[in-house]
């Protein structure tokens, strides 16, 4: 009985992750749709990185059309296209981005 209670509830893991893999992305476009977005939602994002901040181990990459994007470790994007996937984080109250994949379109 323990084992065949494991293996359904090994089976409703993997199912569980196959449809958050395939569920679609939300396309943001301006800081109104960032704000309507819940917490821990996957995005998707893309501009050109006008300008960039360093803040100790992250950089915030601010888009054209002024939507920020936070990021670890990446390289400069400055004056660059790029397409963002990443999922919403809030911090003072305020929705940001965290981007987990970062594509340049040039």
């Amino acid at each position: 009985m323990r084992k065949i209670a494991l293996i359904i509830t090994i089976l409703g893991l993997f199912a569980l992750i196959i449809l958050l893999n395939l569920l679609p992305l939300k396309e943001i476009k301006t800081l109104d749709d960032l704000n309507k977005t819940e917490e821990n939602q996957q995005v998707f994002v893309n501009g050109k990185v006008i300008d960039e901040g360093i803040y100790e181990t992250s950089k915030i990459l601010i888009l054209n059309n002024q939507i920020p994007v936070t990021c670890k470790g990446c390289p400069s994007y400055i004056n660059k296209s790029v397409s963002v996937i990443g999922k919403i984080d809030t911090y003072n109250d305020k929705n940001k981005i965290i981007a987990l994949k970062i594509n340049t379109l040039e």
